[in-house]
């Protein structure tokens, strides 16, 4: 018989039933699944019937201690779960099904499995209302049942109410804070239900929660739990059809052997026991930091007072900055805290380093790691007067002995409830420094999260030479106080760099002209940028120009939608969202050409006019090959610096411990000190040699040649990729290199430039009375020349009688910014009605002169 048609007692290798179940909610389930042509295997039928099983008193028999599933990939749970959840929301009015996994991915991957289903022919009528928007994800019912989709990593189930069913996805990833957060909203519920589903967790993965389930179900300590797992016998041969059908009850029929061959093609052999097989770790690994320890030396607030440092971090990939403090008491304790942690693709660098210069004055110490990205800040801190300690391997191993002393001894504390330091400090594996037995810490390991910053390098090389100073008069005049106070109330400087940063990432950018709100504060008149992510439009080919867009303004946590923005020629409909729903809030009409918003394209064409993203195929390809390049050389690191030995005339007790168990290969290798008896019969010392050590040079080179290429496919100067060569670029050959980047600056000057025009003259039409001054931005010239070259160059010009002294042209050649035109203006209008004064001075001073001069009684004459 195939595994589809067993039952699940036959086929789970762990079953844990709870006690009372006298019937089952399944049948309905099973009767309008037939209807909508959903088919479940008998080991399906099984396992649901038991997780809707109902005691006497007509509840849940697993609702108190909630059903775990231990389950391999490819099994079909989003098949299983997911569909009896959709089914129960039909038949239970007002069901409330929040399904939550730890990564977005999963989560999207989940929703998009459930969106077929309510598309589904039969099904379709009964659902009311599919949101898409990213932390929105939700499948609502006519009869007021609602699933909701999201990933607890974004924060996903906080603040939740009135819960009667949530599926914990990616369990092995369950966090106690997370599961905080949502299982008391189930309190309120007549009869709640709680489904954990994943797969053996890795080393390092935060999985207290779920081994906890597991371990009680086996010892049959909870009569309410429903436990089910999935798994090949330990031990099993990887490569055993029969582990594969031991292990995955929809293998072969459901899942094909294809499948799983190519899980175990891509995963290492820890891995695909894991994933594949289902077979639990025999043991966990030893933490770094002792996991009861680190719970004891939990607080709940610090201690007032005490020395405070600060240490800051940054991950390979920059994407966030975390700030950690550390209060020294004068009794020798010290208390440890996360005392911020922040996006940098949303928050970026600038406000760490504004935040700890605020607290340098009652601040002992800033430390940064030598070899820690953060070091970007180290220039930026000194200047605001920081002094940065930064520290080597020596330090960090002293400090992680300190630590673990402290640790131990119960003199150091830490503040509770820190979700990210707790995950650190569960994930954190130990690592030796050096021979004479200092350490270190690992961040997690359970991942090879290796990410190289050249598609940053290429947004952010192309940025600092699209930058534009300000705005300027065509007519050369100054700007009006209406033009400045649009720049000004809407830091238009800033938002500018913004868009055009936006546009080389995600190929354009929009940007709105809006009515503000002058009752809550707000300027009469607001430019705002909208991300593609958040925008789109049509383009009219015909006046090359936006015919429609739509806009929306989303929270900062990109979480929720706040309003949304339907603008179409001759009219902007403003949509808001209140208890109620959607509604129209404002619907405004005019009769301009254009509608209030502006495409900012990067590479636009008639093909393309949104235009193309600066991270094209060609970026992606060549950062893949770099991080190809970074996780085989991180590989043979460990190798690196050990070389390989070999010992003739050893014998195999030799390399036997006391008990008689061999020594790892991996302890006589680092070993610091070998030592070999003599051969037992023949007396002889064994001869110990060395063969080559590995080179890295073949990594480099590698990464050299994709340096290279990345740096021509995105006209950037070799040296700028951070990778360093035997003869560094010369200045010209820096200049050649660096020709094609200020072209294409320029390009986008002009791609850029027209927009900008539009929105200024939009919103001095909305700001005013209709008199508009004519404006262009004012660029930075790409080439970023020094100043004493641009003056030469300027004061030749000027000295030929090719340029007058005061001409917007020598401005710009001067690269001047709009205040310096303004002040110099200022001084010209101030000099020039000097020299009138002076000479209508001299004028009358002459005319008085010539009159007193005539002699007595010339008029009676």
């Amino acid at each position: 018989m195939t595994n589809s048609g067993r039952k699940l007692s036959d086929l789970a290798s762990h079953l844990i039933i709870p006690d009372g179940i006298v019937k089952t909610r399944f049948p309905r389930i099973a009767k309008l699944a037939k209807i909508a042509g959903i088919t479940y295997d008998p080991w399906q039928q099984g396992l649901l019937t038991l997780m809707y099983g109902l005691r006497r008193d007509g509840k849940y028999a697993c609702g108190a201690g909630g059903l775990a599933a231990s389950l391999p990939r490819q099994v079909g749970k989003t098949f299983t779960f997911g569909t009896a959840a959709f089914l129960d929301c039909l038949l239970t009015p007002g069901l409330k099904v929040p399904w939550t996994a730890h990564r977005s991915r999963t989560s999207d991957e989940t929703f998009a499995s459930m969106q077929t289903l309510a598309h589904d022919a039969k099904l379709a009528r009964y659902v009311a209302t599919i949101r898409r928007a990213n932390g929105q994800q939700e499948i609502g019912f006519h009869n007021g049942s609602r699933i909701l989709f999201g990933a607890r990593e974004q924060g996903f189930g906080r603040g939740f109410d009135g819960i009667d069913q949530i599926v914990f996805d990616e369990a092995q990833i369950l966090t106690e804070r997370a599961l905080d957060d949502m299982v008391p909203a189930t309190n309120t519920a007549a009869n709640p239900l709680i489904v954990m589903i994943g797969t053996p967790p890795k080393p390092g993965d935060p999985a207290e929660i779920f081994r906890d389930k597991r371990r009680t179900a086996l010892a049959g300590a909870d009569k309410d739990l429903l436990y089910v797992e999935f798994s090949a016998p330990r031990g099993s041969d990887l490569d055993d059809r029969e582990a594969w059908t031991a292990a995955n009850p929809s293998y072969p029929q459901r899942t094909s052997e294809t499948a799983i061959a190519r899980m175990r093609a891509m995963l290492s052999d820890d891995s695909f026991r894991r994933e594949a097989l289902g077979i639990w770790d025999k043991t966990d690994i030893a933490h770094a930091i002792d996991p009861q320890q680190w719970e004891q030396a939990g607080v709940s607030e610090r201690r007032d007072g005490g020395a405070v440092s600060f240490a800051v971090d940054m991950p390979p990939d920059r994407a966030s900055v975390a700030i950690g403090a550390c209060m020294r008491y004068a009794d020798k304790t010290a208390h440890i805290e996360l005392a911020r942690f922040e996006s940098t693709g949303r928050n970026g660098l600038a406000w760490a380093v504004d935040w700890i210069a605020e607290r340098w004055a009652r601040t002992c110490s800033v430390v940064i790691d030598a070899q820690s990205p953060a070091t970007v800040l180290v220039q930026d801190l000194k200047a605001r007067g920081v002094r940065v300690t930064l520290t080597n391997s020596t330090d960090m191993g002293q400090a992680c002995g300190r630590f673990v002393d402290m640790l131990r001894d119960g003199t150091l504390h830490h503040l509770q409830g820190q979700e990210a330091l707790d995950i650190a400090v569960r994930g954190a594996t130990k690592r030796n420094i050096g021979q004479s037995g200092a350490f270190g810490w690992n961040k997690r390991t359970a991942d090879v999260d290796i990410v190289v910053g050249w598609p940053a390098k290429a947004v952010e090389g192309l940025a600092n030479r699209v930058v534009m100073d300000g705005l300027q008069s065509e007519s050369g005049d100054d700007l009006t106080e209406r033009v400045r106070s649009i720049m000004d109330v809407n830091d238009l400087m800033a938002v500018a760099d913004s868009v055009h940063t936006d546009a080389l990432v995600h190929s354009c950018s929009f940007v709105a002209v809006l009515a503000g709100d002058t009752d809550l504060g707000e300027p009469d008149v607001i430019v705002q940028e909208f991300t593609a992510d958040v925008a789109t439009g049509i383009w009219d080919k015909r006046r090359h120009r936006l015919e429609s867009a739509l806009l929306f303004d989303v929270s900062d946590d990109y979480k929720h939608i706040d309003c949304a923005y339907l603008m179409r020629y001759g009219m902007t409909i403003t949509i808001e969202h209140d208890r109620t729903g959607w509604h129209v809030a404002d619907r405004y009409e005019d009769d301009a050409e254009r509608i209030p918003c502006e495409l900012f394209a990067y590479k636009p064409d008639e093909r393309r006019p949104f235009g193309r993203s600066r991270i094209d195929r060609a970026v992606m390809s060549l950062t893949d090959s770099a991080v190809r390049t970074f996780l085989r050389s991180e590989m043979q690191a460990e190798l690196y610096s050990v070389p390989p030995r070999y010992i003739l005339g050893a014998s195999e007790e030799m390399f036997s411990d006391e008990d008689g168990n061999p020594i790892p290969r991996w302890r006589l290798m680092l070993d610091q000190m070998l030592i070999l008896p003599r051969d037992s019969s023949s007396g002889e010392v064994p001869q110990v040699g060395q063969f080559t050590q590995y080179s890295f040079e073949p990594h480099s080179a590698q990464l050299r040649q994709t340096a290279t290429m990345f740096a021509s496919a995105t006209s950037l100067p070799p040296d700028a990729m951070g990778v360093l060569t035997d003869n560094p670029s010369s200045a010209e050959a820096i200049d050649k290199a660096t020709k094609e980047l200020c072209l294409l600056a320029e390009k986008c000057h002009r791609w850029f430039g027209n927009p900008w025009r539009h929105v200024i003259d939009r919103a001095q039409r909305a700001a005013g009375d209709g008199d508009v001054q004519a404006v262009r931005p004012q660029w930075r010239n790409p080439s970023t020349p020094s100043r004493a070259a641009a003056a030469d160059a300027a004061v030749k010009l000027v000295q030929a009688n090719i340029l007058p002294a005061d001409s917007e042209v020598t401005y710009d050649m001067l690269d001047l910014s709009d205040e310096q035109r303004r002040i110099l203006r200022t001084e010209q209008r101030r000099k020039a009605a000097e020299a009138a004064i002076e000479r209508l001075s001299a004028q009358g001073a002459h005319e008085t002169g010539s009159i007193s001069d005539k002699p007595t009684g010339a008029e009676d004459a």
